[in-house]
């Protein structure tokens, strides 16, 4: 009898704590379930530094000025020996020159082409070392010159000339890349000259590419910084 009583209690409980377990398994698969679904904070990026205060007053000043789908589509760059001087302006993948000669500069007006590769051949000069520029090609014309209400936004702030759809530009007629490359010249305007004076164009006002070497008048041309991107610091 007394066998029986022990039996039926060890019962019970067995009863009992399958009864607790099986109350317990929804919650803990719902802690599970949730604690799958978690997904880890990334943490939170670290603000550029400022290498220019004074130049990263005036670019979100000038991000301020423009319209919200506009905002972002600029940065300001300088070189990593010369930070108290902007050296370049990217829009999209192009990085427009500012500096020449120990002064900002956007643009030159000039009347050929042999001085266009002068210009670009004669970059930015540091440590007595020489960086090249390039001549644009005609999209990276028509690319900058379609941003130029926002290009100008900037160029204004820091009292460089502008860029204006209603004048003409020098450009060559190929490809960039190996095409312009001065690797290729070995360095030499003579042989850039040689290689690339039959592509020679002027993009006029209203859209047209022409081919011409010389002018009579002078003509707009903006060089691009490509290759040297490493020496440079965003503002």
């Amino acid at each position: 009898m007394e066998t029986l009583f022990y039996f039926s209690v060890l019962t019970n409980l067995i009863l009992i704590w399958l009864l607790v377990q099986k109350r317990k398994a929804p919650e803990q698969a719902k802690d599970k379930k949730i604690k799958c679904n978690e997904t880890p904070q990334a943490p939170a990026p670290k603000p550029r530094p400022i290498v220019n205060a004074q130049l990263r007053t005036i670019a979100e000043a000038c991000e301020a000025k423009l319209p919200e789908e506009h905002r972002g589509k600029v940065k300001l760059f300088v070189h990593e020996k010369n930070t108290t001087q902007v050296a370049a302006l990217q829009i999209g993948e192009l990085k427009i020159n500012l500096w020449r000669n120990g002064k900002n500069q956007s643009l030159f007006k000039i009347r050929s082409f042999m001085e266009a590769l002068q210009l670009a051949n004669r970059g930015y000069c540091v440590d007595g070392g020489n960086t090249e520029r390039y001549i644009p090609v005609p999209w990276e014309v028509d690319f900058v010159l379609s941003q130029q209400h926002i290009i100008n936004v900037y160029l204004e702030a820091l009292k460089l000339e502008q860029i204006s759809v209603e004048e003409n530009f020098w450009c060559v007629d190929t490809q960039t890349g190996y095409n312009t490359g001065w690797k290729r010249f070995k360095g030499s305007v003579a042989v850039a000259f040689e290689k690339l004076h039959k592509k020679s164009r002027i993009r006029t006002s209203d859209g047209y590419f022409l081919h011409q070497v010389e002018h009579e008048e002078n003509i707009n041309l903006f060089l691009l910084l490509k290759g040297w991107e490493y020496m440079f610091v965003e503002v």
